[in-house]
């Protein structure tokens, strides 16, 4: 991925500059406020209820894990250890966020099954 020094997209700041991601300039580098923000929003997700359902077992690992890989910044697939292929995707997402090629809004997005649903 090649990157070159830009202005991060106007919804965050319009004086601060970051290195941007030349295949898709939407995506930066987050700066470690970004992660932070992002970690936090992780665990907001956890603590949702339908979170501790069986059926979001995968997911949950998923963040998890995302949240310690955030959180160390681990910027290689070599740590990533979750046993689910959901789980371990959503792992994978949060080095591909660390490197610049996911954002924020696709990392935590992944919806949890629906209880009312089952």
């Amino acid at each position: 991925m090649k990157f070159i020094v830009g202005k991060i997209h106007k919804s965050i700041t319009t004086s601060s500059m970051a290195l941007v991601n030349i295949e898709d300039p939407t995506l930066t580098l987050p700066t470690p406020q970004h992660v932070e923000e992002t970690i936090n929003l992780i665990y907001q997700k956890l603590e949702r209820p339908e979170m501790n359902h069986p059926a979001n077992a995968a997911i949950r690992e998923g963040y998890e894990e995302a949240a310690d890989i955030l959180f160390e910044n681990y910027r290689t697939y070599a740590g990533v250890s979750s046993t689910t292929i959901q789980g371990r995707s959503i792992a994978v997402m949060a080095v591909d966020y660390l490197n610049g090629n996911v954002s924020q809004k696709v990392l935590v997005g992944v919806p949890p099954v629906s209880v009312a649903s089952l």
